[in-house]
């Protein structure tokens, strides 16, 4: 799994670093990682509208395109690609 830091404090390492003429990326590796877990949006998940896999709302209806759930997975198809 990949590390995942904050922004604001990948900044800070950043200018830290170059105030003090050393290289970046040696501040950006001691920043903190945070507890947190990459997911996937209903729009990217293979099991989109699939009714025995998908989420559904109460309704039966798709969930919204933001949405996610524990059981989602990314769809590998050139709609991701950008082609």
């Amino acid at each position: 799994m990949a590390d995942l830091i904050l922004r604001a404090d990948a900044i800070q390492a950043v200018r830290h670093a170059w105030a003090k003429g050393l290289e970046p990326s040696q501040y950006i590796e001691i920043v903190p990682s945070v507890d947190a877990v990459p997911v996937v949006r209903c729009k990217h998940c293979k099991y989109r509208r699939d009714p025995l896999r998908c989420q559904m709302d109460s309704e039966g209806m798709p969930t919204p395109d933001d949405w996610y759930c524990a059981d989602g997975e990314r769809r590998d198809d050139d709609a991701l690609s950008g082609r």
